[in-house]
């Protein structure tokens, strides 16, 4: 907000304050990003996908974060999302065909798995790619390698 000071017929004695307000909407909720971050926290598939449509481009974790809730919560969008999601991962990271078997196996293991799982998706999903020994040790662990 920015202050004005008017000087009144009694100098700075009678000065007035008068506020001029700029239009810049503030809300408590904090931004699109923000409201996903704590929607996925309290588990909430409908808050999560409004802040996700008002974010309108969704980065690839944000959405891993969504299609796991969609599976802690046993939600039927679960299937398609993880598809999806697959595709996306796909196509942004540039996988190769172990990679894709290791992410569609870990989406498979979420539910039984969760910790490998996840920790195989983030680690598939994320920009600065891990080490091949890093993957392997967690398909081993999600039994997703043969002997």
């Amino acid at each position: 907000m920015v202050q004005r000071l008017l000087m009144g017929p009694g100098g700075a004695a009678g000065a007035v304050r008068r506020s001029v307000g700029t239009c810049v909407p503030v809300t408590a909720q904090g931004s699109p990003q923000a409201r996903f971050r704590r929607a996925i926290d309290a588990r909430s598939v409908l808050l999560a996908e409004l802040s996700a449509r008002e974010m309108g481009s969704v980065q690839l974790e944000d959405a891993l974060a969504l299609v796991l809730l969609y599976a802690a919560v046993d939600d039927a969008k679960f299937e398609r999302a993880a598809g999806k999601w697959l595709s996306r991962l796909t196509l942004e990271r540039g996988l190769s065909l172990a990679e894709i078997q290791l992410a569609a196996g870990a989406l498979q293991a979420v539910g039984d798995q969760p910790e490998a799982a996840v920790t195989a998706l983030r680690l598939l999903a994320s920009p600065r790619r891990a080490t091949a020994p890093a993957i392997v040790g967690v398909a081993e662990a999600l039994g997703l390698l043969r002997p």
